[in-house]
C-alpha cells in the first residue's frame, strides 16, 4: 500500500535509540477507531539500503502507542495527555525511524540486522492494551555468482570442492551438472548452506559443466557454467626386470609398468634424476631404459616416476647389481704333506668380494664330516685331526651371481709316521775278509732308507755297496775296521725312525797256541802247571787230554780265563798228551800236543840205574 508523504502531525519525527515516546493530542480520535486495526510491512521483503514502512491501518482510539523490535527493545513511544508531546526515540534509533501521527513508522536504510518481527502496543486508561505485530525481511540484491574450484590430492584420489559465493546467507543455492539439478550422492555432498559442492573422491565420470543458481525473494541469478575435467591421481608404478644381478658388459633392460594413461615417465638413479649417458637409451615414451653395455658403475637402485597434471608416484626402488665375473682363486697351504692326526688348514684366496665359497674333494662336493670345520665365510677349511682317508686333491670354488671359478687342485697327503725298523743279519760276528749283508726291515711304504755307522752317516767305500732302494748294505771282504754298531733310518715326509743299533764284530781267525810247561816229566804227587800261550784276544781256551775234552777233576784247577791248568798232586794217571784250544766267534786252533809223564818214585834201580825220588 502507498503511504502519503504528508505528516499526520504538524511535523515528522526522526528518532534513533531504544525508546521514543510520542504524545498525541488528547482530543485526537481516529475516524476508524471502531474498526479492527492491523499492521502491514511495505515491502515485506526489502533490499538492503531501502526504506520499509510499517503501516498502521485503522488506528484505534488510544492515548499512547509504543513500538518494539523483536520483543527486545522499546523503540519509541508516542501518546496524548491533553497536549502535544513529541515522539521519543530509543537509544540507537535516532535518525533511523520516521513516525506518522497514526503511529505508522518508516525504517530508513534498512540492513540485514533490521529483519524481524515488530510490535505496536496501544494503551488507554481503563482499557486493556491492543497489540499487533508485523514481520519483514531484508536481503541483499542477488548478484551473478562465479564458481570457485579447489582440489586436494590424497595418496590415491582427488577431492574437488566447487564454491558458489554469495553475500547473503539467506540466499537459496542450487547446483546443476550438465544442465540437470544435483542432489547429494555417496560421493557428492552439499555443505555450507549449499554454497559448496564436495566431490570426494572425484572420478573421471564427474567431468563436465557445472553451474550454480542463487535466489532470494528479491530475484535470482545463474553462474556461467564451468567445465570440470577430473584427472585421477596416478597409481604406483613398478619396474619389470628379468634379473637384478647382471654380468658386467651385458645389456640391462628396465621397463616401467603403469596402468595409467596420459602420463609422463621419468627415471631416477640412487634417488636422483637419471642422467642419460652414452651407454643408455630410452624408448620413445620413456617407459623402457636400456643400458648397453652395463658396467659396475651402473650398479645401484633405480626408480621410475609416473606423473600427470594432478599427481606423481615413484616405483619402489629396484637394486641393480652389475657384477664382474670372479677370477680364479688359489689355495694357501703351508705343507701339502702332513703327519697323520695333526691339523690341516686350507685357505681359499680370492680378491673378489660378495662371493660364495664351496670346497671340493677329488672333484666332488666336499661332505663336511665330524673332523672338519669351515670358517664363517667358508674361506678356511680345517681338518682336525687329519687321517690318511683325507688324502687327495682339494679345490675351492668361488662364485657370485654371474660366474664361478675353481682353483687348481692341490694334493694333500696325510701320511702316518714311520714305525721303527730293524736290521737283519745272519751273524753279528764275522770272520775277517768275508762279505756281510745288512738288510733294513720296515713295514712302511714310500720311505727313504739311510745307514749309520757309529752314529754317523755311512760313508761308502770301495768295499761297500747299497741296493737300489738302500734296503741292503753289502760289505765286501770285511775287515776289523768295519766292526762296531750299525743302524738304519727310515723316513717319509712327516717322520723318521732309527733301528736299534746292531753290533757287528769283524774278528780275525785265531792263531795256533802253544803250551808252556817247565818239565814234561814230573814225579808223582807234585803239582804240574800247564799254560796255554796265545797272541789272540777275546778268545776262549779249552783243554784237551789225549785228544778229548779234559774232564776237570778235584785234583785240577783252571785259572779264571782257562789259560792255566794246574794239576795238584799229579798222579801217574795224569800222564798223557795235553792240548789247549783257543777259539773266537770265527775260528779255533789247537796247540801241538805235549806229553806229560808222571813218574812213580821208588828207591831202586830203574833200567839199570839207581835213583831216589
Amino acid at each position: 500500500m502507498e503511504l502519503t508523504s504528508a505528516p499526520l502531525h504538524k511535523e515528522q519525527v526522526s528518532w534513533r535509540g531504544l525508546l521514543l515516546t510520542v504524545t498525541l493530542l488528547t482530543y485526537w480520535t481516529s475516524p476508524t477507531a471502531a474498526q479492527q486495526f492491523s499492521l502491514v510491512a511495505v515491502p515485506p521483503n526489502a533490499a538492503v539500503g531501502t526504506n520499509v514502512l510499517l503501516n498502521v491501518i485503522n488506528m484505534p482510539d488510544y492515548e499512547v502507542c509504543n513500538w518494539y523490535e523483536n520483543e527486545k527493545f522499546n523503540m519509541l513511544s508516542m501518546g496524548s495527555s491533553g497536549e502535544d508531546r513529541p515522539a521519543t526515540p530509543g537509544v540507537g534509533y535516532v535518525d533511523k525511524v520516521d513516525m506518522y501521527r497514526n503511529c505508522s513508522i518508516v525504517i530508513k536504510n534498512v540492513n540485514k540486522n533490521d529483519s524481524g518481527i515488530y510490535k505496536i502496543k496501544f494503551r488507554k486508561r481503563n482499557f486493556a492494551p491492543l497489540i499487533e505485530s508485523v514481520e519483514f525481511h531484508v536481503y541483499y540484491p542477488v548478484t551473478k555468482p562465479s564458481i570457485q574450484v579447489n582440489q586436494t590430492i590424497g595418496n590415491d584420489f582427488v577431492s574437488v570442492f566447487l564454491n558458489c559465493p554469495t553475500n547473503d546467507n539467506d540466499n537459496s543455492i542450487q547446483w546443476f551438472f550438465k544442465g540437470q539439478s544435483m542432489n547429494n550422492t555417496n560421493r557428492m555432498r552439499l555443505a555450507q548452506n549449499n554454497r559448496t559442492l564436495e566431490i570426494i573422491p572425484a572420478r573421471r565420470e564427474d567431468s563436465g559443466d557445472y553451474h550454480c543458481h542463487i535466489s532470494n525473494p528479491l530475484g535470482s541469478m545463474r553462474s556461467d557454467p564451468i567445465q570440470l575435467d577430473v584427472i585421477e591421481p596416478v597409481i604406483k608404478p613398478s619396474i619389470q626386470f628379468t634379473n637384478t644381478t647382471v654380468e658386467d658388459l651385458t645389456s640391462v633392460i628396465l621397463k616401467c609398468l603403469s596402468n595409467d594413461t596420459g602420463i609422463s615417465i621419468h627415471w631416477l638413479f640412487k634417488g636422483q634424476s637419471l642422467r642419460i649417458g652414452n651407454m643408455m637409451r630410452l624408448s620413445q615414451d620413456n617407459s623402457t631404459l636400456e643400458i648397453v653395455p652395463a658396467r659396475s658403475s651402473h650398479s645401484g637402485d633405480y626408480q621410475c616416476e609416473v606423473s600427470n597434471q594432478v599427481s606423481s608416484k615413484r616405483s619402489d626402488p629396484i637394486q641393480v647389481d652389475i657384477i664382474e665375473p670372479v677370477i680364479k682363486p688359489s689355495i694357501q697351504f703351508t705343507n701339502t704333506t702332513v703327519e697323520d692326526l695333526t691339523s690341516v688348514i686350507l685357505k681359499c684366496l680370492s680378491n673378489d668380494t660378495g662371493i660364495s665359497i664351496h670346497w671340493l674333494f677329488k672333484g666332488q662336493s666336499l661332505r663336511i664330516g665330524n673332523m672338519m670345520r669351515l670358517s664363517q665365510d667358508n674361506s678356511t677349511l680345517e681338518i682336525v685331526p687329519a687321517r690318511s682317508s683325507h688324502s687327495g686333491d682339494y679345490q675351492c670354488e668361488v662364485s657370485n651371481q654371474v660366474s664361478s671359478k675353481r682353483s687348481d687342485p692341490i694334493q694333500v697327503d696325510i701320511i702316518e709316521p714311520v714305525t721303527k725298523p730293524s736290521i737283519q743279519v745272519t751273524n753279528k760276528t764275522f770272520e775277517d775278509l768275508i762279505s756281510v749283508f745288512l738288510t733294513c726291515l720296515s713295514n712302511d711304504t714310500g720311505i727313504s732308507i739311510h745307514w749309520f755307522f757309529k752314529g754317523q752317516s755311512v760313508e761308502l767305500t770301495d768295499s761297500m755297496r747299497l741296493s737300489e732302494s738302500n734296503h741292503t748294505l753289502l760289505i765286501y771282504s770285511v775287515k776289523f775296521e768295519h766292526s762296531r754298531d750299525y743302524q738304519c733310518e727310515v723316513s717319509n715326509q712327516v717322520s723318521s725312525k732309527r733301528s736299534d743299533p746292531i753290533q757287528l764284530d769283524i774278528i780275525q781267525p785265531v792263531t795256533k797256541p802253544s803250551i808252556q810247561l817247565t818239565n814234561t816229566t814230573v814225579k808223582d804227587l807234585t803239582s804240574v802247571f800247564l799254560k796255554c800261550l796265545s797272541n789272540n784276544t777275546g778268545i776262549s781256551i779249552h783243554w784237551l787230554f789225549k785228544g778229548q775234552s779234559l774232564r776237570i777233576t778235584n785234583s785240577m784247577r783252571l785259572s779264571p780265563n782257562n789259560s792255566t791248568l794246574e794239576i795238584v798232586s799229579a798222579r801217574i794217571e795224569h800222564s798223557g798228551d795235553y792240548q789247549c784250544e783257543v777259539s773266537n766267534q770265527v775260528s779255533s786252533k789247537r796247540s801241538d800236543p805235549i806229553q806229560l809223564d808222571i813218574i812213580l818214585c821208588i828207591y831202586g834201580i830203574l833200567y839199570g840205574q839207581t835213583f831216589i825220588c
